[in-house]
Parts: structure tokens; sequence; C-alpha cells
């Protein structure tokens, strides 16, 4: 496939409102995009109604633009027509024509990938379930998807990475930038260890309120099931699960106490059928998902010491001072102390006034 056949292909993958179903249909028809375009009558009737189709060498302009713009931020355009494009997302009956990547694009098409979404105004026993659970299954090798929100995912996010693992993170505006900006550390941290962010918008796309829920559809078809940690019955969260039961995927619920507001979603979801689990064996065995081979637990790129995973551990049930931390974690003040200031400056945990910890 020539150059100006490869830009022929990603202008019709960006023209508005394009989807992957149309594009095969023409392709299905024509046997190249310039055959297309040299029967433009019948190519226009195939492309969506609010679509101007341009000229063939203008598309092509457009598309050599659109990539470079996107290049110039480290951004990789990838159409559905690339056999690089993550398989799990063209079972979506509104499968994107084209998705914008930050880094890795092979983390969207890991062997197996969970979704992880909940609350942003959650408890501390949700993000420690979170937390805990995805550094588990980080750890099993299983590749964590969410949404960089605030609450559950960005602790979603913080527990694969902890594990070692890899995390996508599925934005509603650009790839280009972090929202909320207040997760900006994390956005990075999931760069430099080798997992992507990815939007269906280009770059400069503001995070509009109705992109939410369109991306949350991405974020349930990038995985082969999604793990609810907590969730109000009208949250985000709910159009994620949906998508992920329409695509005939596996819903996981961790329960709560019968009183939080954040209960409610997963446990009325546990009541219609969903799995009820308590930790990432659960998941490995209702999804019949083998441990890796030699696995005998933390894995050497989890947390470097006993002292940072004890300290976490603790951190991720309830929020403790710098005495709490020494009585619980035996450490000498010296040594906390340096542990403490190193994981601070990482953004793995919080320093509050009277020297009170907790997790991010």
């Amino acid at each position: 496939m020539d150059d100006m056949e490869k830009l022929l292909r990603m202008g019709l993958s960006l023209v508005p409102h394009m989807t992957e179903h149309r594009l095969k249909g023409i392709f299905t028809r024509f046997s190249s995009a310039r055959e297309a375009f040299s029967e433009r009558d019948a190519l226009e009737a195939m492309l969506p109604k609010t679509a101007k189709l341009l000229s063939c060498e203008e598309t092509a302009e457009a598309a050599a633009k659109a990539v470079a713009d996107a290049a110039r931020l480290e951004i990789t355009a990838l159409s559905c027509l690339s056999k690089s494009f993550p398989n799990r997302l063209r079972s979506l009956d509104s499968c994107p024509a084209v998705i914008y990547v930050r880094g890795d694009i092979q983390a969207l098409s890991a062997p197996r990938a969970i979704a992880a979404v909940g609350s942003r105004k959650c408890s501390e026993y949700g993000r420690s379930c979170a937390r805990s659970i995805t550094r588990q299954l980080a750890q099993y090798s299983v590749s964590v998807v969410s949404g960089l929100a605030m609450g559950i995912d960005a602790m979603a996010h913080t527990g694969a990475l902890e594990g070692g693992g890899v995390t996508v993170a599925v934005l509603a505006g650009g790839a280009e930038t972090c929202y909320p900006l207040s997760n900006a550390r994390l956005y990075s941290r999931i760069l430099e260890q080798g997992g992507a962010i990815v939007s269906e918008n280009p770059p400069s796309t503001p995070s509009r309120s109705w992109l939410f829920p369109l991306r949350n559809r991405l974020i349930a078809g990038l995985s082969d099931a999604t793990l609810l940690c907590e969730a109000d019955i009208k949250s985000g969260s709910w159009h994620t699960v949906s998508s992920a039961i329409s695509q005939g995927k596996d819903v996981f619920c961790v329960p709560g106490q019968i009183a939080v507001q954040g209960s409610r979603l997963p446990h009325k979801l546990i009541r219609e059928g969903a799995r009820l689990v308590s930790g990432a064996d659960d998941i490995m065995e209702d999804m019949s998902w083998d441990r890796p081979a030699g696995y005998g637990g933390e894995r050497k790129d989890a947390p470097a010491n006993s002292l940072e995973a004890s300290v976490l551990d603790l951190l991720s049930v309830e929020r403790l001072s710098f005495d709490e931390l020494i009585d619980k974690t035996g450490a000498s003040i010296p040594t906390l102390s340096v542990k403490l200031t190193e994981m601070e400056l990482r953004g793995d945990i919080v320093k509050k006034a009277g020297r009170i910890y907790s997790l991010l």
C-alpha cells in the first residue's frame, strides 16, 4: 500500500461521525480508497449525512496534517483500518473510526485486560479495595483500564503501577491533556511504565460532560471484564457497566456496607447476577485466567522493599500519623522519614497537617 492510499484511508477515517461499520461498507464495495474517490457520487452516498466530501487531494492533505499535528504531541492517530487497532474495540457497534494514542499502542491489546471503575467521591474502603485488587491483578499480568478520574479510577491506575503492570487511561478530551490536572503525575507514570493514554477525540478537544458516557463505552470495550468498586445508582460508572453488559462481558462487584451510598450500585448488580468478588483471585478464577508461570509473590518491579509495601498496605486501610507508622512498621525514625519523603515526592502518598499520611 503506497503513501497516498494510506493517507486517503486515514482521511476517510477522519470524516466526522465516521464509524468502523461505515468504513467496512466502503471497502467492501471498493477495492481501494483511490477507486472510492473515483466514484464520488457512490462514495458520498455511503458517508454520514453531515459529512462533506473533499477532493482526493484535499483529503490526503487534511489527513497528512492531522497525523503530523498529532505526532508533534507524541500522539499516534490510529485508524480502525490499521492492523494495530485493538481488536477488542472492533466488537463495539459504535466502534470509532480512529483513536488517538499517546504511549505504547501495544498496551491497548494486552492478552488480558480488566476495566476498573467507581465513584470519584469514594470512601477509604473503596479506595483501598480498588488499589489492592488492581495491584494484585497487575502482578498476575492483567492490564488495568480506567478513566483517570479522581477516586476509584486513580486508585485503579495506581494499584496497577504499584504491581509493576501496564495500565491504560481513556480520556474524554484530547489525549495530550491530563484531566483532571491534579492527576498529572499519575498521567506521566502511566506513560513511563509502558502504558497508554487514549481518546477517540483529536488533540485539543476539551473534556465536555457529554463526552464522558461515550468515553466509558471505550473503557469497557478495551477490556475483557469490568470491576466496579464503589458507585451510586445514578453515576458515570453505570455507563461503563451497562456498556460491558451490552457487549456480553462479565461484571465483578466489590460489596460494601449497606448504609453507604456507594454500595447501592454494586449491591444492585450483585442481586441481578454480577459476580461478587473480595480480591483478585476471585476474578482470576471466574475468568479462567492462569497465574503467570513461576509466580511466587511480588514481581521484581513492584514496591522495591518491604517497608514501602508495608506503608502502602497500612495506608490503604486508614490515614496514619508518623508516630503510628513507626509503631506499626517497626522502622527507625530516620529510615521511615526518608522512605515517606521518597513516596511523597513520587506521588504515592500525601502528607497532611500534623504529619498525617494517606494515599493519594
